[in-house]
This record gives C-alpha cells, sequence and structure tokens, in this order.
C-alpha cells in the first residue's frame, strides 16, 4: 500500500486542476465547451489503451 501515498496526491491533483478548468471564462457556454474539451480529451486517452 506504500505506493498509494505516492499515487493519491496526484490523482486529487488531477481532479483539482480539471474541476478548475471547467469554470475559465465564466460563462454557461465558456462551461460547455470546457466540460466538452476535458470529455473528448479523457475519450481520446482510454482509445490509446
Amino acid at each position: 500500500m506504500p505506493e498509494n501515498v505516492v499515487v493519491a496526491p496526484l490523482i486529487l491533483s488531477a481532479d483539482f486542476v480539471a474541476g478548475s478548468a471547467v469554470f475559465k471564462g465564466g460563462t454557461r457556454e465558456a462551461y460547455r465547451s470546457n466540460i466538452e474539451a476535458i470529455r473528448s480529451a479523457a475519450n481520446a486517452a482510454r482509445q490509446l489503451k
């Protein structure tokens, strides 16, 4: 389980960055666009596996 001590902060920091990225732009349309971009990137990353 010691590896969890290293991995957990990395996962949490990635969630924080992604969460912060959603709110860039300050409008509903910007939020929508940001969420779509994050989803697209996540889907593309899944295809690489």
